[in-house]
């Protein structure tokens, strides 16, 4: 494998890979929403800020940074994590659009409903 393909492979973790399979052949909505919960297990909103709290990363996250990690960090990749879900779109690039729209309803609904927790020392993220 030469120099500039190796620096376009994406490292898999073992956890990745085993909830890879646990979303194969669930809906792409609900796969989603297993990834973001098994990675992120966001568990309070921000008084005063849009921000969650993740109890897995142990820290605020607000909207961009939560949609940048989950897309583009080879920790999260949460597209390739769904990728074998029932109705996942063959199209890399619509599949990251439909994860990236998921995503930021999934962030909006969370900031709605979690229970408030103060911020305390930490600040969010943007």
């Amino acid at each position: 494998m030469s120099a500039t393909n190796k620096a376009n492979v994406r490292r898999v973790t073992p956890n990745q890979a085993a909830l890879r399979r646990r979303c194969a052949g669930l809906e792409l909505h609900s796969g989603i929403e297993l990834a973001i919960n098994h990675l992120f297990r966001f568990t309070h909103r921000a008084i005063g800020a849009k921000a969650l709290w993740s109890d897995q990363r142990v820290v605020w996250l607000g909207r961009t940074t939560f949609l940048d990690w989950a897309m583009n960090e080879d920790e999260f990749n949460i597209p390739w994590v769904v990728a074998q879900t029932s109705d996942a779109p063959q199209s890399r690039q619509e599949l990251r659009l439909l994860v990236q729209e998921e995503l930021g309803r999934y962030f909006h609904a969370q900031v709605s409903s979690l229970p408030k927790r103060n911020l305390e020392s930490w600040l969010p993220l943007p």
